[in-house]
């Protein structure tokens, strides 16, 4: 099956490209080309993690520090987005992980986001808690990190 977020033809993907090259210096501009090129990939743009996920925050912070050390722009945190579908895709043996090539110009479009202080999750990672709207562990994602699932976060 055809994801709807793979490449399309060469002509489009390269000015494509260049749309998120040319708003990737804006985070609030790169997301909105960002939602206009991948229609409906971003379903969520929280603006925190419910309390509990410490580490995930502390990771934000550690991330964001990083690039402002390896680029020397000043970045700050902008809004965990949570995504459709993601450009990696998962081997069936050992859970290997592999960059999907069908998806580079996905995968052109998280790098940037990252890069301007975004955290991009998919709906298998998070989802937003109904009451107060701060990210919590999906099913998957508390599987994953070995940690009790509940549909609402800790405070509601």
């Amino acid at each position: 099956m055809k994801s709807p977020y793979n490449d399309p033809n060469d002509e489009e993907k390269e000015r494509y490209a260049f749309e998120l090259a040319n708003s990737r210096h804006d985070p609030h501009q790169l997301l909105q080309t960002v939602k206009r090129i991948f229609e409906g990939w971003v379903l969520h743009e929280l603006d925190e993690y419910a309390p509990g996920l410490e580490k995930l925050n502390d990771n934000w912070g550690l991330v964001i520090e990083k690039i402002k050390k390896d680029t020397g722009e000043n970045i700050s945190r902008q809004k965990i987005l949570i995504v459709s579908t993601s450009y990696i895709t998962v081997k069936d043996v050992g859970n290997q992980y592999s960059f999907d090539k069908d998806k580079s110009l996905l995968y052109l479009a998280f790098e940037y986001l990252v890069k301007q202080g975004y955290v991009v999750k998919t709906i298998n990672d998070l989802i937003p808690c109904p009451k107060c709207g701060r990210a919590i562990l999906s099913k998957d994602g508390a599987l994953f990190y070995r940690r009790p699932f509940s549909n609402k976060c800790s405070q509601c």
